[in-house]
């Protein structure tokens, strides 16, 4: 098998990235993952990210793969040395683990935003500091359903998330592997009784959420200005 070095990997990205902007008229920018449970690849997959970062391409850090025995815990130090050089730092925790996964990233890896973390309703204490503390939650229905955590037929627990007050965003987690986009997730949690207004509210937490400029968030808050329902 062909081998390519990080550097050949970080050409490629760089040059989908102008295709892409190029192309569509979009800004993009990555956070890598790292594959938990590929733990002993951690601090390459850091190297990797801040040589990215020199380059302008990477914003981020990620935790993906599998949940189930590969605790945040693991990632602590990394996740630490990210943070000293800038990086922003987020994780996909609570979704086939339970609360405590989301509170080892919270406490252990410090993160900005959460991904998934659907399971913390079953933990009282946590969802009051999720909703006091407003920590970002990347909620992707599909996937959910996808994967079996939640059961085809029952709603999705962002219902009660949001009811709970807690800060949730609505996201594709990975389209192609899916078959989604935006517009379906969208249109999935409008099936599922969401306003036009709830879900302007969850776009609008994902603009205010994200790790853009503060005048990029202003100017594409503008777009939403006054709503788009009637």
């Amino acid at each position: 098998m062909q081998q390519f070095s990080g550097s050949k990997i970080l050409d490629a990205i760089e040059s989908g990235i102008k295709n892409g902007s190029e192309k569509y008229g979009i800004k993009i920018n990555f956070i890598p993952d790292i594959t938990r449970n590929a733990p002993d690849t951690q601090n390459d997959v850091l190297n990797f990210v801040l040589e990215g970062k020199d380059r302008g391409l990477f914003i981020g850090l990620g935790l993906g793969g599998m949940e189930n025995g590969y605790p945040p815990e693991l990632f602590k130090d990394v996740y630490a040395e990210a943070k000293r050089n800038n990086l922003h730092v987020v994780a996909h925790v609570g979704e086939a683990v339970g609360s405590e996964s989301i509170w080892g990233a919270i406490n252990e890896l410090r993160v900005e935003r959460i991904g998934h973390g659907i399971r913390c309703l079953g933990d009282e204490n946590l969802v009051k500091y999720l909703r006091d503390n407003q920590i970002p939650m990347e909620i992707s229905p599909t996937s959910n359903y996808c994967l079996g955590i939640v059961k085809k037929g029952e709603a999705h627990p962002i219902r009660q998330m949001v009811n709970a007050g807690l800060l949730c965003t609505i996201n594709t987690d990975d389209p192609a592997m899916f078959s989604t986009n935006l517009n379906n997730e969208y249109k999935l949690l409008a099936s599922q009784g969401f306003t036009c207004n709830e879900l302007l509210q969850l776009n609008r937490n994902a603009i205010r959420e994200s790790f853009l400029n503060e005048s990029d968030k202003s100017n594409y808050s503008k777009l939403l200005k006054g709503g788009l329902c009637t």
